[in-house]
């Protein structure tokens, strides 16, 4: 695998600020609640910076392009935990695209064409002290029918510096998934596109709640194709206001500033 450092983004870091997209500008990230004086340093500068990969294959054919998140400004210690995770989660992807390219490979020489995989941030949020992203991946095996497209969420703690599971968010033993589920399957009603074969896939379970993200308006969970929806209508996205869960938050947690 060659890598490709020559493009390298800083995106924004600013509390309660959503991105969607890349951003190619870096913003002080300033964990103290009050102003800082002018007379003692500015925090420093955090920011999620991204290394460009390319691989290519020629027996079966495949190119693979990836963006390898990095956590910069942060602690050593905490740094390595976020590249080591978010370098895990990428590889793993990989992994499994190249194993599913072997084994369609005498299909595809019948059919031809070659198989693709690309990857890409596509969402970073910082929210109080904790960074939220997710990878988008739109992949294509050759001889299947169309692309698949993945999305993989991570939120890191930079107070505590290690990972934030959903189920850490809520106080013990809080039917939180209930909550999350009942308003996710309002909304998605709302649409009138779900069809009865994808109503399980917002049932209150760990799995189908295993994509989320922290934004300053509330838990945005994201739905993959075939998920809740047919193929043709897309990946789904539902925002759920802080407000709606505000009994189940822990108070001590990293969403407690979000419960007015």
């Amino acid at each position: 695998m060659t890598v490709n450092l020559l493009r390298k983004f800083c995106l924004a870091v600013s509390a309660c600020l959503l991105l969607t997209g890349l951003a190619a500008c870096a913003v002080p990230f300033q964990p103290a609640a009050t102003p800082v004086p002018a007379t003692v340093p500015a925090a420093p500068l955090v920011t999620v910076t991204l290394a460009a990969g390319t691989e290519i294959g020629r027996q079966p054919a495949y190119t693979i392009a990836t963006e390898m998140p990095a956590l910069e400004g942060a602690p050593a210690a905490q740094a390595a935990v976020f590249d080591a995770d978010l370098a895990g989660v990428i590889q793993s992807q990989v992994a499994d695209f190249k194993k599913s390219v072997r084994e369609n490979a005498s299909a595809a020489a019948i059919v031809g064409g070659s198989s693709y995989f690309d990857q890409r941030l596509g969402l970073v949020s910082f929210v109080g002290q904790t960074v939220s992203l997710k990878l988008v991946t739109e992949a294509y095996i050759a001889s299947s029918a169309h692309p698949y497209h993945l999305s993989v969420s991570y939120t890191f703690d930079l107070a505590a510096g290690k990972t934030l599971s959903l189920d850490g968010l809520f106080l013990p033993g809080a039917s939180y998934l209930q909550a999350i589920a009942d308003d996710c399957r309002a909304q998605l009603a709302a649409r009138q596109m779900a069809e009865d074969i994808f109503a399980q896939g917002a049932d209150p379970t760990p799995e189908n709640y295993r994509v989320w993200n922290l934004t300053a308006d509330g838990l945005l969970i994201t739905f993959n194709e075939y998920q809740v929806a047919p193929y043709a209508s897309g990946p789904q996205t539902v925002v759920v206001p802080y407000t709606r869960l505000k009994t189940l938050i822990d108070p001590h947690g990293p969403l407690a500033t979000f419960a007015p």
